[in-house]
């Protein structure tokens, strides 16, 4: 009885630690959460944001603005945009939504785990969200973890109480998330998978992967009506057809550039942690627990999701790709260390506390960076800092010219670019809001026919409408004169020189306005 007591007097002492080391390496990432109030869309989101906003206006989605990304992004942002207006605070609220919502999913799947298994959750991944700054707010791949969260939530309660409207609904979220990210759908097979190991009879399979089927198939039939009602569908089926190919081929990083993107990252502790501690806590997590099935699937699905979630997109150079593995190791991690309360070894415990001190600690120092405005691997705050400032100046100078709101402007920029076009509430000239299209994927000679036909309208409507300005930012492939294929750098140099003046050059960007 007294070693009972003594046991039980341990695990509370330990337990009362893991939650002082959680809440003392938190403090900065709650001081990050109120400084961020004040970050503005940058990266990716301003284009979903115009596009939105374009569609808001009567602009068809594809036909009238080419993009290859899919309306479950272009719906968040309508969303946002209907409800608190076209500006950064009401996307820093839909950011702060989404956050909210990865981690009660998290921490409804945790539950069951005990509160220190929720909070080390909780704590490491809004401290990796919140380290990424201004760069990973709003994008794709956190939005898609949040639909992925909550079906992941509702396909483990399915697995404990075969209540089939718990799949169906999994299904619903994993159908909303595929329109987000396509590779989202990974899911979806690998839920099918386990409801054949389950073995519940070849029935009950068949009626199951029909209901899941059906749920994943809500919000696609919804998107593809919305689309056909604006117009829009015949385009987006042939980008999708004709253009994603070719744009994924062109954008595919080397297994070796993936595997160091993950070792430059948050993931690396968390990974390395899990796997020197996993051996050691091993028989009481997957043999005594009686939440071992729970466990199981948590790891069959999470290391599968994120491994082809990861290679299938094959882009190393952005972090925020990592998103799924974030969220599934962060659970890992809060698995691993409530285990090792239940360890009657203190060497065990005292694994469990360095584990995660060492955690914490990194991705504090993550934080602090961001909070500092320092540069780190997941924050690009060097490249942001610059970018937000290039923006107003390039704001200032057009609005000094005497830009109207009816004149129309063409940037040229991997980037950013959206952000200047919504501020100044101006068009651009052609369906192309960016040069990516054509340069991000470094051509060697002649585009594939498709890609050259957008090209051609492209540079045809350039010379047809000759915008009154064109805005080359440093981020442009033909302001470093990086541009590949030689036919597109020459036809773009001959429309400047003989129609275009320079009115304003600096080592950021350069503004031509038409003669």
């Amino acid at each position: 009885m007294n070693i009972r007591i003594s046991e039980e007097s341990i695990n509370s002492k330990v337990k009362t630690i893991y939650l002082y080391i959680i809440i003392i390496f938190s403090i900065p990432t709650i001081i990050l959460l109120y400084k961020s109030i004040e970050w503005h869309p940058i990266l990716d989101s301003p284009i979903f944001q115009y596009i939105a906003y374009k569609i808001l206006n009567g602009v068809t989605p594809y036909k009238e603005i080419f993009d290859m990304n899919l309306p479950g992004t272009y719906w968040i942002h309508i969303i946002t945009i209907k409800i608190f207006g076209l500006n950064s605070i009401g996307f820093r609220i839909t950011d702060l939504i989404f956050l909210f919502i990865i981690l009660l999913s998290g921490g409804l799947i945790l539950k069951e785990y005990g509160s220190v298994a929720v909070f080390t959750f909780i704590a490491v991944f809004s401290g990796i969200h919140l380290a990424g700054g201004e760069a990973n707010m709003g994008e794709r791949d956190y939005f898609m973890t949040g639909f992925v969260g909550l079906s992941l939530y509702f396909i483990i309660q399915y697995i404990k109480k075969s209540k089939n409207i718990n799949l169906f609904i999994a299904g619903i979220f994993i159908g909303y998330a595929g329109f987000i990210k396509p590779t989202s759908y990974i899911l979806y097979f690998l839920i099918v998978l386990i409801l054949l190991i389950k073995k519940n009879g070849n029935n009950k399979i068949i009626m199951d992967s029909i209901l899941l089927t059906i749920g994943v198939c809500i919000f696609p039939g919804i998107f593809t009506y919305w689309l056909y009602k604006n117009g829009g569908i015949n385009d987006f089926v042939n980008i999708c057809v004709n253009y994603l190919p070719i744009y994924q081929n062109g954008s595919i990083s080397s297994t070796f550039k993936l595997i160091y993107s993950i070792w430059k990252s948050p993931l690396d502790i968390l990974i390395a942690g899990s796997l020197i501690i996993l051996p050691i806590v091993y028989d009481n997590l997957f043999k005594q627990d009686k939440k071992r099935e729970t466990t199981y699937l948590l790891l069959f699905v999470g290391v599968l999701f994120f491994l082809f979630n990861f290679v299938i997109k094959g882009q190393a150079e952005n972090k925020y790709r990592l998103y799924p593995g974030y969220y599934f190791f962060a659970i890992y991690a809060g698995i691993i260390i409530s285990t090792t309360l239940k360890e009657e070894n203190l060497k065990t415990k005292l694994s469990g506390t360095i584990y995660l001190m060492i955690s914490m600690s990194i991705i504090c120092m993550y934080t602090i960076l961001t909070i500092y405005k320092k540069n780190s691997e997941i924050n690009y705050n060097s490249y942001i800092t610059k970018e937000k400032e290039t923006e107003k100046e390039i704001i200032k100078i057009l609005r000094k010219d005497g830009i109207r709101k009816d004149e129309k402007i063409q940037i040229f920029d991997v980037v950013g670019g959206a952000n200047i076009l919504l501020k100044l509430g101006v068009n651009p000239a052609t369906k192309y809001l960016q040069e990516v299209h054509f340069t991000e994927m470094q051509w060697k000679g002649n585009f594939p026919l498709y890609l050259q036909k957008q090209w051609d309208n492209f540079i045809f409507t350039l010379y047809s409408e000759k915008p009154e300005y064109i805005v080359m930012l440093k981020s442009s492939y033909f302001y470093r004169e990086k541009v590949s294929n030689i036919g597109v750098e020459y036809e773009v140099r001959n429309l400047l020189n003989r129609f275009y003046h320079i009115i304003n050059e600096n080592n950021q960007f350069i503004i031509y306005k038409l003669k």
